[in-house]
């Protein structure tokens, strides 16, 4: 069956409780149904949260919401059949926690006027490879945190990546101190990754940034003539009588042979 319709978006900026919000209304002329997510095209609100936790599959008529310039926080999170979705053109964000738990996504095309990756935006998805657009800036915590398919990260000429983001992760309930059980870096527990080229723009690798990346034997670190700073951190804890240290290094856990 062929879907034929027309959207005609008007952008109208209102403000709700001090944060901007950008609506869409939308006329729709359907000769077929296409109400079959069950949500409305005037309601960017319900568009933005209707298939967190469901069942879909593919969303190809994505490619049509033109009026849309992210995907927002959470917006298809543990969609776990999702394999195929394609985004608008004009699309430049990705929210955070978007794509989640999508453990049935292993590629997806990022457009090329993408400028920002939300935290955690992959986490734990199916994805094994990923081009980062050159516009993007910051690879933020948890990005591809836990993608354990993921062997092959691309950047685009002229990337203008600057950080890739990390934190350590706690655990906590001791007398004094922390202790560092984890981090939430952008690419921590991606197990399967073994080389990583990084782009000569990236000046700082904050802590955790590869933390648990078991397979990860490459990185070139040496060849970037702008970093700045390849983070750690020394944490001290107390706890029954017992005083310990852990640490948390950008490279915690890999088993790098070249850098």
């Amino acid at each position: 069956t062929v879907l034929k319709f027309q959207i005609e978006f008007d952008l109208i900026n209102e403000i709700y409780e001090e944060i901007n919000v950008r609506k869409i209304n939308a006329q729709i002329k359907i000769d077929t149904g296409f109400s079959r997510y069950g949500f409305l095209y005037n309601d960017l609100e319900k568009i933005k949260n209707a298939f967190s936790n469901s069942e879909i599959q593919m969303f190809n008529e994505l490619k049509y919401f033109t009026g849309l310039t992210e995907i927002s926080d959470s917006a298809f999170t543990n969609c776990k059949s999702l394999k195929f979705i394609k985004f608008p053109e004009n699309i430049t964000k990705i929210g955070k926690n978007a794509f989640e738990k999508c453990i049935a996504l292993t590629q997806i095309n990022l457009s090329e006027y993408i400028t920002e990756l939300g935290a955690y935006a992959f986490s734990k998805s199916g994805i094994n490879s990923i081009s980062i657009p050159a516009g993007v800036e910051i690879l933020p915590i948890g990005v591809f945190k836990g993608c354990s398919n993921l062997c092959s990260i691309y950047f685009e000429e002229n990337s203008k990546l600057q950080i890739i983001g990390g934190e350590a992760l706690f655990k906590y309930g001791y007398v004094s101190g922390y202790k560092c059980v984890g981090s939430n870096g952008a690419f921590s527990e991606c197990i399967n990754l073994q080389e990583i080229k990084l782009p000569s723009s990236v000046t700082i690798i904050e802590e955790g940034a590869f933390w648990g990346c078991k397979s990860l034997k490459s990185i070139n670190t040496g060849e970037l003539k702008k970093l700045i700073k390849i983070d750690g951190g020394l944490y001290e804890w107390f706890a029954s009588n017992t005083y310990g240290y852990s640490f948390c290094g950008a490279f915690n856990g890999c088993s790098l042979e070249t850098v």
